[in-house]
């Protein structure tokens, strides 16, 4: 509906600060709720994604997301195998293509 005359229209929604958010979510990345979160993010806000990749300082994202796929990989320890292979954790498979949406940009590879 359009708003009563004279009042202005209020944006959609509330304007998000990507830095904290980038913050919160690399500090948490290996929970998979997280890296989830992290990976939709990636993928699907475009604004976003643009904010990760224009960083200055690719290790601010990268190095947090390394660190998470790093524990999140699956160990030879036993105990975790469906058939003779390796289950591999939802949250590492998250965690692995937001590794992919960022290295297919170009631009972040030379930063």
């Amino acid at each position: 509906p359009a708003p009563p005359r004279g009042a202005s229209a209020a944006p959609l929604a509330a304007p998000v600060n990507f830095a904290l958010l980038l913050e919160a979510l690399a500090s948490r990345l290996q929970e998979s709720s997280f890296a989830i979160l992290f990976y939709c993010l990636l993928h699907r806000n475009d604004s976003f994604r643009r904010y990760c990749l224009c960083q200055s300082e690719a290790e601010v994202v990268l190095i947090p997301l390394m660190e998470a796929i790093q524990k999140a990989l699956p160990t030879n320890t036993g105990g975790n195998t469906t058939g003779g292979s390796t289950v591999v954790p939802p949250h590492l498979t998250a965690l692995l293509l937001a590794l992919l949406e960022l290295t297919s940009d170009e631009f972040f590879c030379k930063v």
